[in-house]
């Protein structure tokens, strides 16, 4: 990363010059003026965020990163994070990575150049190694995702414990064939991985097999809940129990389900995750693992407000547990 006095010798003018163009200062000559900036351009020069804050260049500006603003989940955490963000003076700006990379990438590059002081990652597409150079230019904060070894600061749900409870009920209920529908790849990569951990760890304590068979990967929306629902009624046999990554997906199950005639939770046991509001509304109101979204909002804020006053941190863990809530799916 070029430093200002990378800039100052390559424009051949001294660290003070450069910080005047910097500060837009009236006394630089026109000709100074033009060096120090294609010395910038040439370098890729990026002020630093502590630099830009002792000139009182803050954007009051926080961008949030969500894979899709249409998950009922994310809308109401964004709302969450908005909330507390109004009192502190702040803005918000979110970003729909829409599970893309590159996309994801071309977000954080908005820190980079200095149009938002920070930015909370509510989901996580590229490898971690990836993003963590960006905390050079500002504040990044992680919700309710984990990397071992990331030392960017985070605020998540027990998302291993979560699925271990949901997998445990339906093992009590007396469930041994049960299958799975996850957000991510299952075998590898960053969605569901902590979820995954706690539905293997539950079955491998029941001495039940997982059947990869019954591993449904890439799950997201209603509508993939019902092809995943068609695909279960064309197997030989049905599983008797699905645990799925969220609320929305549920639903569409069990609406394809009952449409094919399949009785929920007789003939299958359908349990969702999320508790969203429209959870307890459905033709069979779901079973389902509560997330606690606005304390989850809330308390990812005040991680914010906290590093970019470079103090500490201590997460209200009580606030923040999963729970089982039980209906008539499951």
């Amino acid at each position: 990363m070029a430093t200002i006095s990378d800039v100052a010798k390559l424009a051949g003018v001294g660290k003070t010059t450069v910080s005047r163009v910097l500060n837009d200062h009236p006394y630089v000559s026109d000709m100074n003026r033009e060096k120090v900036e294609a010395a910038m351009a040439e370098l890729n020069y990026v002020p630093s965020i502590a630099a830009k804050k002792l000139r009182g260049q803050s954007s009051q500006i926080v961008g949030v990163i969500v894979s899709r603003i249409t998950n009922p989940f994310f809308t109401s955490l964004v709302d969450a994070i908005e909330q507390e963000a109004v009192k502190k003076g702040y803005r918000l700006i979110f970003f729909q990575s829409r599970s893309d990379k590159s996309e994801e990438l071309r977000f954080l590059d908005m820190l980079k150049n200095g149009q938002v002081d920070g930015i909370i990652m509510c989901s996580v597409e590229n490898d971690i190694a990836l993003i963590e150079p960006y905390r050079q230019f500002g504040v990044i904060i992680l919700c309710n995702e984990v990397f071992k070894g990331s030392k960017l600061p985070n605020v998540a749900l027990d998302q291993t414990q979560g699925a271990y409870l949901g997998t445990k009920y339906l093992i009590e209920q007396g469930h041994q064939t049960i299958a799975y529908c996850t957000g991510g790849d299952y075998e590898g990569g960053n969605h569901g991985q902590a979820r995954n951990k706690g539905f293997q760890k539950a079955m491998s304590e029941s001495n039940l097999s997982v059947d990869n068979n019954l591993i449904f990967r890439q799950v997201h929306t209603v509508a993939d809940g019902r092809k995943v629902a068609k695909q279960l009624m064309d197997l030989t046999h049905l599983p008797t129990a699905v645990f799925t990554s969220g609320d929305e997906i549920a639903s569409g199950m069990i609406a394809q389900f009952l449409e094919a005639g399949v009785k929920v939770p007789e003939d299958i046991a359908v349990l969702g995750y999320d508790n969203q509001p429209f959870a307890a509304l459905v033709a069979k109101p779901l079973t389902t693992v509560n997330q606690p979204v606005q304390a989850l909002g809330r308390e990812t804020f005040r991680c914010f407000i906290a590093a970019i006053n470079a103090k500490p941190y201590k997460m209200n863990s009580e606030d923040l547990t999963l729970t089982l809530v039980k209906r008539e799916s499951a």
